[in-house]
């Protein structure tokens, strides 16, 4: 490497100035140090394209309301545990399977508290009141459309029956 006196303009200006050789040209550093940052750089760019790298398909999926649901979820898992009970073809298959079917039990008993939980906090249930009072002002609209007492009380009946 070559040295330079330290007014040069191409001196390396690694650290606090005290580097003395040439930097490379078209950079401010010289090679030795150049070398030692472009490895810096390619390790950090190295590690952020690991963070990174599923970024774009996890964007795109997180701001679906389908997303929301955990219902497909739910799904998979009773799918799961529907294939491993078809491998069993008796008792002894099914008590050696029964470690796996406790484990997916209970992860579909979670998912299913999980997404309950999930749907509730997003407005998705609805309470009896609420259902209550839909099916009354259902039953009124039904009322001023239609004359006959009878055929109104019978389809109050079967709502009311219908919601129970």
């Amino acid at each position: 490497m070559e040295q330079t006196y330290l007014e040069d303009p191409r001196r390396c200006t690694f650290g606090s100035g005290q580097c003395n050789n040439i930097s490379v040209e078209g950079f401010t550093k010289c090679e030795q140090h150049y070398s030692s940052e472009r490895k810096s750089k390619e390790a950090k760019d190295l590690k952020n394209y690991r963070l990174t790298r599923w970024r774009g398909r996890v964007s795109g999926k997180s701001n679906s309301e389908a997303i929301k649901s955990l219902t497909e979820e739910i799904g998979i898992l009773r799918m799961l545990m529907e294939e491993r009970l078809e491998q069993c073809h008796d008792e002894t298959d099914l008590i050696y399977a029964s470690q796996d079917l406790a484990d997916l039990t209970l992860k579909i008993e979670k998912l299913v508290t999980s997404c309950h939980k999930l749907e509730s906090q997003m407005g998705h249930h609805l309470d009896k009141t609420t259902v209550l009072q839909f099916a009354a002002t259902v039953i009124d609209i039904i009322g001023q459309e239609i004359d006959d007492i009878e055929i109104i009380d019978s389809i109050a009946e079967r709502i009311t029956k219908a919601l129970q």
